[in-house]
């Protein structure tokens, strides 16, 4: 997405997730004059909903309910980690910090053991923090204050993570940025220097078991909203690395393509497209190949626009008889009717309308989709050794100009192909 000029983003910064490096990057797209100054509750108080309509990027300490003190919906984003090593990072931090900063003098000399039982700073800084931000009970007045523990409110936590345009996870970090960089369309970042990182903290490994369990206890839900968390980040950045696969493949195509009006594929031809076995020559001599093992195969061609075409799909012939009226197939993802030509049950024909050809690409993607695919080793009861997943077996694909009408439906007369 790209922000609008009328749109806020705000970063919802977790302690001790990489906050601060992520806020540098930030910081880079927006004019000091857009960026609000408060990074905490405390420096957010004297601000209106009016003052901070002004600004487009508000990033700091604040749970997920800050949106409603801003006067229109934010545009959210936020950056998870491990919980056992956000608290372990904690700790050494809160230790470290210069005498008179919050919590510092009441944790300098505690042990993590003792620093855990410690019912006070075990509840501001251990337990459950991230889901307590993404799904607060209360509106804190600073970053220290206590929520609830009547509402953990791990559901909500896991529904709100949904809202937010980006998910960062700690664990991934440089994917993290590309991530971020795609999202927003910024500029990747290159370099990044690591701000207040504990160089010298406790390690997990160093933990007793006792210590260890008590901090998985304490991190319950925070530990399955992790778990939501990198399943909503990995999802994006493989969706992030297909389009950028696909962008490539597009330009490379656009660069040796020539677009035609007609065009016929056989498939003892490379072809480009996913879904396909190997091809594959029959009892006669005719090469042809299954689709499968998913249940859609798809191959793309480089036609020309303007103009409406006739679209032929040659089955080599129906193995499996009930996917012959189940077959579906799309031309750049809109569906069309295939028909049985009535003098040959094995050919399938539809028209495909000129607005569908061609995409935005220059190529027009045609995929063949079945309800199942069946295995011919149990179809035959252990008679063929054929162990795959197979689909439709289609010699050969046809897109031409054509002044002719949609052909008249009929159903196709299943028939069992050789040697399956």
């Amino acid at each position: 997405m790209i922000l609008s000029p009328d749109e806020t983003l705000c970063f919802l910064h977790i302690p001790k997730t990489a906050g601060l490096t992520l806020r540098m990057i930030l910081d880079l797209q927006f004019s000091r004059s857009q960026i609000c100054p408060a990074e905490d509750y405390s420096t957010l108080a004297p601000f209106s909903r009016a003052d901070l309509g002004r600004y487009r990027l508000l990033r700091g300490h604040f749970w997920y309910n800050v949106k409603e003190r801003l006067p229109s919906p934010p545009v959210l984003i936020t950056v998870l980690r491990d919980p056992i090593e956000r608290s372990l990072s904690q700790y050494e931090y809160v230790r470290t910090q210069p005498s008179g900063t919050p919590l510092h003098d009441l944790v300098k000399n505690m042990s993590v053991d003792e620093y855990l039982h410690d019912e006070y700073v075990r509840e501001c800084t251990v337990r459950d923090v991230q889901t307590r931000y993404l799904a607060p009970a209360n509106q804190p007045l600073d970053v220290y204050e206590v929520a609830s523990l009547e509402h953990r409110g791990l559901e909500q936590a896991k529904a709100n993570l949904t809202t937010c345009a980006f998910v960062g996870i700690v664990e991934r970090f440089d994917d993290m940025l590309k991530l971020l960089a795609y999202t927003f369309g910024w500029r990747p970042a290159r370099e990044v220097a690591a701000r207040n990182r504990s160089e010298k903290r406790v390690q997990r490994s160093e933990l007793s078991g006792p210590v260890l369990d008590y901090l998985h206890e304490l991190n319950e839900n925070d530990l399955k909203l992790y778990g939501c968390a990198k399943a909503i980040f990995e999802e994006r950045f493989a969706a992030m690395t297909d389009e950028i696969l696909r962008d490539r493949y597009d330009r490379r195509r656009r660069a040796g393509m020539r677009p035609r009006t007609s065009i016929r594929v056989n498939f003892d031809d490379p072809i480009d497209g996913d879904g396909w076995y190997p091809p594959e020559v029959n009892s006669d001599g005719q090469v042809f190949r299954w689709t499968g093992p998913g249940l859609t195969a798809s191959i793309d061609l480089p036609l020309l626009p303007g103009t409406e075409r006739l679209l032929k799909i040659k089955v080599m012939d129906w193995a499996d008889p009930g996917l012959a009226e189940s077959l579906t197939v799309s031309v750049n993802r809109e569906s069309i009717t295939m028909s049985a030509d009535p003098q040959d049950p094995a050919l399938l024909t539809a028209l495909i309308p000129s607005h569908v050809l061609p995409d935005d690409r220059g190529m027009t993607t045609i995929a063949l989709t079945v309800p199942r695919t069946f295995n011919p080793l149990i179809a035959s009861g252990g008679e063929n050794q054929d162990d795959r997943q197979l689909g439709i077996p289609i010699a050969w694909i046809e897109a031409e100009a054509t002044d002719v009408q949609k052909p008249t439906p009929s159903s196709p007369v299943p028939s069992r192909l050789d040697g399956i």
